[in-house]
Order: structure tokens, then sequence, then C-alpha cells
């Protein structure tokens, strides 16, 4: 848990520093995403005593994202994200076992395009991974870097551009013992500060 409160603190403080900095786009954002895992299902068994072939994987798990980012310009940005996703899960006969955990902590490059009100945008960069023992990973199983990517859309649903609501798909490599990949559905909000505004 430390770990995890660690990283929110940083991104956080991030942000005054974005805002007087420049006034080209510093924004931050907070929201809830659906994980969806590719497992590998022999090793959890070998690993996990009450977990055998017979048992049911659930490898989908709601997590708190958070993210801090910069627009340089009405096209292009850099953002920094976390995201943490509770224990997965594995059920036979009945009995229920708690599984691994994910923690992410990401940087990368975005790109985005006006599209009426609203803003499309893609993103690429690396995630920094860890496989946890449990939520706020106290205890780390496996850990390393794998290649991000994703896309998304800014709604402007509010008449301003100083808070959006984002609706975002990202996909992680992971190279671990348990799982290889990771992707994460999520809805955000997105509070800006002095976004770029587009030549009409």
């Amino acid at each position: 848990m430390k770990r995890y409160i660690k990283y929110i603190f940083i991104l956080v403080l991030l942000m005054p520093q974005y805002v007087t900095a420049s006034d080209e786009g510093g924004y931050f954002g907070l929201g809830i995403g659906q994980a969806k895992a590719d497992v590998y299902k022999s090793k959890i068994v070998t690993d996990y005593p009450t977990v055998s072939n017979k048992a049911s994987i659930d490898n989908t798990n709601y997590g708190l994202r958070v993210f801090a980012g910069y627009w340089f310009d009405p096209y292009l940005g850099m953002e920094l994200s976390m995201h943490d996703v509770p224990e997965f899960k594995a059920t036979e006969s009945g009995v229920r076992t708690d599984l691994f955990a994910m923690f992410n902590v990401g940087i990368f490059a975005l790109a985005r395009k006006e599209f009426g009100k609203h803003e499309l945008f893609a993103k690429v960069g690396i995630n920094s991974w860890e496989v946890c023992q449990s939520s706020g990973c106290d205890t780390k199983l496996d850990s390393g870097q794998g290649l991000a990517y994703g896309a998304g859309i800014n709604l402007n649903l509010y008449d301003s551009k100083a808070r959006m609501m984002r609706i975002e798909w990202e996909h992680s490599a992971i190279d671990s013992v348990y799982l290889k990949k990771l992707d994460v559905i999520s809805i955000n909000i997105v509070f800006n500060f002095g976004t770029v505004e587009r030549d009409e």
C-alpha cells in the first residue's frame, strides 16, 4: 500500500509544476477501469495448491487509474499514468482463491485530433509492471517493462474543455510468469489546465 500511495502523491505533485511552468495544456485525471488478463493457467495450477486444472480462473477485475500529462501543442503530448488492479481469483468446488494483483506505471507519447467538440487520441509508450501478492503491491512476485499502447476519446459533455470525460482502451505486453498481456477499458474524468484552443 505504501508504494501505491507514493505514486499517487507523485502524480498529484506533478500538476502544479505543469500549470505554473506553462499554460500550454497540463491535465490531471482519475477513473476506474476493467482489466482483462491473458493468464498462464498451468503456472497458476503449479504455484497455488488450492487450484487445479478444473478451477475456473476469473481473469477480469476493476481497478483505480490516476494520470497526469501535458499537451505541447494542439496535437502532441506526454502522459504519466498509474493503475492498480486488485487480485484476480480462481474458483473450484465453491472455494475462491485470491491469486495475484497487478500494478502498472507507464509513460506515453500522445497524439490527438478534434472531432467536433470532442477529441480522439492515440498513445504509445512503456509500462513498468509488477505482479503482486495483493493490491497495493506490498509483496512483489514478478516485475518488468513492456510496450503499451492505446486509444480513446475525450468527451466534452460540459461545453468546457476544463473538464472532460475520457473513455479509453489500453493494451500492455506483460512477460510474467502468470500472464502475458493485460487490456484495460476505463472511464475517467479529466481536468485540463490552460488547454491550448484550436484555431477556427
